[in-house]
């Protein structure tokens, strides 16, 4: 019985590709798990809410416009997330709130006060966040589009509001 030559190249392809295939995935794999290693306990225990209890933002959700929504700087992250250790939310003065964002004035929004709430954001792939306020609770809503695996971190927010936040919950999807 001949096999013919067109028969053996395509087997020998196959199987090519499949070596490939298991090699990138376990390179793939050792990165993550490198990366997930890596994580201080912090970042692992996040802030994530259960979303069986989460408001539903279609229903009657206002949008907070981000000029109203900005990230503590990385110099102040650790002394934010000490603040809301065991607070969802926290009402800052303006001076509390400069010394924040970098040791400058806090910005200044008429009728609203400056509030550090809970968040995470992603390490990787492209990133957006969003503030929603559902009858008295802020919902902090993130996410992520990435070709691995997203390792969370805390990363709270000052947010501009006009008043004090029933409750924050904090969501992230992530998707590849």
């Amino acid at each position: 019985m001949q096999i013919s030559k067109g028969l053996i190249a395509v087997v020998m392809a196959l199987t090519v590709c499949v070596i490939v295939a298991a090699y990138v995935g376990a390179q793939r794999r050792r990165i993550d798990d490198r990366r997930v290693d890596s994580q201080p306990a912090y970042v692992r225990d996040a802030w994530i809410s259960d979303y069986a209890t989460m408001p539903n933002v279609s229903d009657e959700g206002a949008f907070v416009d981000q000029k109203r929504v900005i990230p503590v700087p990385d110099a102040a992250v650790r002394s934010a997330i000490d603040l809301l250790k065991n607070k969802e939310s926290i009402e800052l003065t303006s001076v509390e709130a400069g010394e924040l964002l970098n040791g400058g004035l806090g910005r200044s929004f008429p009728k609203l006060r400056p509030y550090l709430v809970r968040a995470v954001t992603g390490d990787l792939g492209t990133e957006g966040t969003r503030v929603y306020v559902v009858g008295g609770a802020v919902i902090v809503s993130a996410g992520a589009l990435s070709h691995y695996t997203v390792q969370l971190r805390h990363r709270p927010l000052i947010v501009y509001l006009n008043h004090a936040p029933k409750r924050v919950y904090v969501s992230y999807a992530a998707a590849e």
